[in-house]
């Protein structure tokens, strides 16, 4: 089920070539979070390691940085839920600019590997505290950091959530009609063929 956005900001946007056309946009590969999950928790451990042999300290965990994930989390949820129904084109609903559209593809594709790097860093650095947690100031910081990791996983449901919401079933390209962002925008069935890839930083040019 492909990921589709609009590649310019209205049907008659004369900026961009091919103004008007939906394209297609890889959806993430839970395989590619992984990665990003791995290679940040790893970096998280060394960093903590590091700091404790060099500095003799623990690397600081502020529970700032814990509100600071859930408050994006809680941001990026409540966006979801504002434009679901408008990105669905249900009843009643006015449909987004497809500007505001593609930008929200990109936000969703760029979230889950924050949410993924995010929980992998603090994971990281709350499996290098788990050997010192009789110690009161490395088991409040592999508290806060545990706390921390689990608002990127939530940053990564949510953010797959939405991208699922942005993509458009693949039966819906052989309709005799095509649909597509009208006018007045909105997500809807697109012509498989003439489809571009573009990365996330191409939509929101």
């Amino acid at each position: 089920m492909p990921l589709t956005v609009p590649l310019s900001r209205s049907e008659g946007d004369p900026g961009l070539p091919g103004a008007g056309r939906l394209v297609c946009v890889t959806p993430t590969r839970i395989s590619n979070l992984f990665l990003w999950f791995l290679g940040a928790g790893v970096l998280g451990w060394i960093l903590a390691q590091l700091t404790e042999s060099f500095a003799s300290r623990y690397l600081p965990v502020p529970w700032l940085a814990a509100l600071a994930v859930w408050l994006l989390a809680i941001s990026l949820l409540m966006w979801t839920v504002l434009v679901r129904p408008r990105l669905q084109r249900k009843p009643d609903t006015e449909p987004l600019e497809p500007q505001v559209a593609a930008r929200t593809a990109a936000l969703a594709m760029a979230s889950s590997r924050t949410g993924a790097a995010v929980a992998g860093f603090y994971l990281g650095i709350a499996a290098m505290l788990s050997s010192d947690l009789a110690i009161p100031a490395a088991q409040e910081n592999a508290i806060v950091a545990v706390l921390t990791a689990l608002g990127g996983f939530v940053i990564v449901a949510v953010a797959l959530w939405l991208e699922h919401i942005c993509r458009i079933d693949e039966d819906d390209d052989d309709d005799s009609t095509p649909q597509g962002y009208s006018e007045s925008g909105g997500i809807g069935a697109a012509e498989h063929r003439g489809r571009e890839v573009l990365s996330p930083q191409q939509l929101i040019r």
